[in-house]
């Protein structure tokens, strides 16, 4: 990842952190997509997916003055992502796949 982007995504985030609306819809425009397709890693339904990915994005908002403060958004979001599908074969009966490439992905 390039230092240019690792300081967008500082700045974004502690924008968000501090109550800016337009950071955490740049944010969710900025990472929705990669979510999904790392969560299709997981899970094959789609529905599921993006409901994952819903529940991440009204998690961090309302929790967001008690959020940590990040060296890499996305790998966050990403492992969130993972984290709430994990909870969700837990709890429910559909089928958790682990793909070799969804790791890889984190590093990206």
């Amino acid at each position: 990842m390039y230092q240019k982007e690792i300081i967008v995504q500082d700045s974004l985030w502690q924008s968000f952190v501090n109550g800016s609306r337009e950071a955490y819809a740049r944010l969710y425009e900025l990472y929705v997509r990669p979510m999904y397709l790392y969560g299709l890693h997981f899970c094959e339904d789609r529905q599921i997916i993006e409901d994952a990915i819903h529940d991440i994005f009204v998690r961090i908002y309302v929790n967001r003055e008690r959020l940590p403060e990040l060296k890499n958004v996305k790998l966050y979001l990403l492992i969130s992502l993972k984290n709430t599908l994990l909870n969700h074969a837990n709890s429910k009966s559909f089928r958790f796949r682990m793909d070799i490439s969804a790791c890889r992905q984190l590093h990206d």
